[in-house]
């Protein structure tokens, strides 16, 4: 298994938002010890999530080079306050999806729980997911944190809230 971490050069090689060494670092400053898991099973979860979060959104902005393996870097991205973020890196709100996917691959290795829901409706309000630029319906799959981490880089209309 091939695992390299995109630091910003658009590389062509990718195959992860964030390194295992940021992984457990974001994770012991909540409080929670990855020590008892191996390098290669955090990898996997990286690589896992990264390949997620590419495959079901659809980003705001331009990839870098045609030739980049992953989504991002991306040219011109705002960030929720509208200040430009980098088209040298990779935005923090990707790594934390990415660390937050990678902890829910762990107990859900295909993350398909809710992946291809077009509609939901809980009381007065019903939540309708679009279809991002390649056609895939659904709410991306993965929990309400990780749509906060990223919703201010997807396209307009990933996500819509209607109250009926």
């Amino acid at each position: 298994m091939s695992f390299i971490v995109e630091n910003g050069s658009a590389l062509s090689n990718a195959t992860s938002y964030a390194s295992v060494e940021d992984l457990d670092g974001y994770y012991s400053s909540l409080g929670v010890d990855l020590s008892t898991e191996s390098t290669i099973t955090k990898e996997v979860w990286l690589n896992k999530a990264t390949a997620h979060i590419d495959n079901k959104y659809c980003f705001k902005g331009d990839i870098v080079l045609e030739t980049q393996a992953l989504q991002f870097p991306r040219n011109y991205v705002y960030d929720k306050n509208n200040y430009s973020l980098s088209s040298e890196s990779v935005p923090l709100q990707v790594k934390k999806a990415t660390y937050e996917l990678a902890m829910e691959v762990k107990t859900n290795p295909t993350l398909e729980t809710e992946a291809n829901i077009s509609s939901k409706k809980i009381g007065p309000v019903t939540i309708n997911y679009g279809a991002n630029e390649n056609g895939v319906v659904g709410n991306g799959g993965g929990s309400n944190k990780i749509l906060n981490f990223l919703k201010s880089l997807l396209c307009d209309g990933q996500l819509n809230v209607f109250r009926t």
